[in-house]
């Protein structure tokens, strides 16, 4: 399998976090990329010039962190998707959570690095606030014993979304007054997969 990626996207890391641990990091060739050559190294095989972005064994190119995860979930049989029941919808919706605050704290980001007179502080105070909200509903759920120890593609997202935010979005301090998601963190943090994938 080849994977196009680039060390700094958070959609990567959680790519090679599932493949971490479904056990198939080493057979992933990586395939780099940069902002600047993107649309070159990669539109070929997926038209939105985006990572990261799979070639199977087969051939097939498949594009969406989401879509790429639960490709490797099942290829390595990892377990980390229950097949179906309520522990499914569990782990999609922290899925679809984690993945909205890496798209929050990206957007936010991007922002931020306009041009001063480009840049929109209300987009920015909207991002911000999107990004305390999901802060406060993962503290709840860390207190509720809702935010599991275990890896799955729900949790695996969350730890993802909360190193990103931790790298881009320093000013948001999210650990402050969440001492119960911030033990969760940093005792997910030590899971071999989130070391060998720290960018």
């Amino acid at each position: 399998m080849k994977l196009h990626y680039a060390l700094s996207s958070p959609y990567v890391r959680k790519v090679m976090l599932v493949a971490h641990e479904c056990g198939l990091s080493d057979r992933i060739e990586l395939l780099p990329t940069t902002p600047q050559t993107i649309i070159d190294d990669v539109s070929s095989e997926n038209p939105l010039g985006q990572i990261p972005t799979l070639i199977t064994d087969e051939g097939i190119a498949l594009y969406d962190s989401n879509v790429i995860a639960e490709y490797l979930d099942d290829l390595g049989k990892g377990g980390l998707l229950p097949a179906s029941g309520p522990d499914r919808w569990r782990v999609l919706k922290q899925q679809s959570l984690g993945q909205g605050m890496i798209n929050a704290a990206n957007l936010r980001y991007n922002e931020t690095r306009r041009p001063e007179g480009e840049m929109s502080p209300a987009w920015i105070a909207k991002k911000d606030n999107e990004l305390h909200r999901t802060f406060d509903a993962l503290d709840a759920m860390a207190r509720t014993g809702k935010l599991s120890d275990n890896a799955d593609l729900g949790t695996l997202t969350i730890a993802c979304a909360i190193a990103y935010a931790e790298l881009r979005w320093p000013e948001g301090a999210w650990d402050t007054g969440r001492s119960i998601l911030a033990a969760w963190y940093k005792k997910f943090s030590a899971r071999p997969s989130m070391l060998a994938t720290a960018p």
